[in-house]
């Protein structure tokens, strides 16, 4: 887990951001846990899930409605030859259209890689809305690969 805050030459916090990390197998791409990847016997391991002040957590929005589909391509492949997680984020930031934003901002996201996809790939974006917080979920070959949720404020 890593987190840092992007300060303004005054000192001014402009943004906060966190990630979380995962490790995967090096056969199979599945995510190991802590206990499998080969760490110093000292290292330390939380079990406890991270919460991001103010920002629900992604739940999914399959229940919501259908926005559009979208055929992975070339452009969103990493060295791995699996969609690249900004892919995903991507797609979940266009469930939104320029007019909603110029009423609304979002203030922050949190997002949860669920699985991989590959090139030539169809996936279908949903969207649930509920109060400020939207949920957005990828599906792909009937198997949820992402979610997110969005918190927005209204300008």
């Amino acid at each position: 887990m890593r987190y840092f805050t992007a300060k303004s030459c005054g000192g001014e916090s402009l943004i906060d951001i966190s990630s979380v990390w995962c490790v995967l197998g090096i056969d199979d791409d599945k995510i190991l846990r802590a206990s499998e990847v080969k760490m110093p016997a000292d290292a330390v391991f939380c079990a406890e899930e991270a919460e991001v002040d103010g920002i629900p957590r992604p739940v999914s929005a399959l229940d919501g409605k259908l926005m559009f589909d979208y055929k992975f391509s070339y452009g969103d492949i990493d060295i791995n030859r699996h969609v690249n997680n900004i892919a995903y984020l991507r797609l979940a930031e266009n469930a939104f259209s320029f007019k909603e934003l110029e009423k609304k901002r979002i203030v922050g996201f949190e997002t949860d890689f669920l699985a991989q996809s590959f090139e030539g790939d169809k996936a279908l974006v949903y969207r649930r809305d509920d109060g400020n917080a939207v949920y957005v979920s990828i599906l792909v070959s009937g198997k949820e690969v992402f979610r997110c949720s969005f918190l927005l404020e209204d300008i």
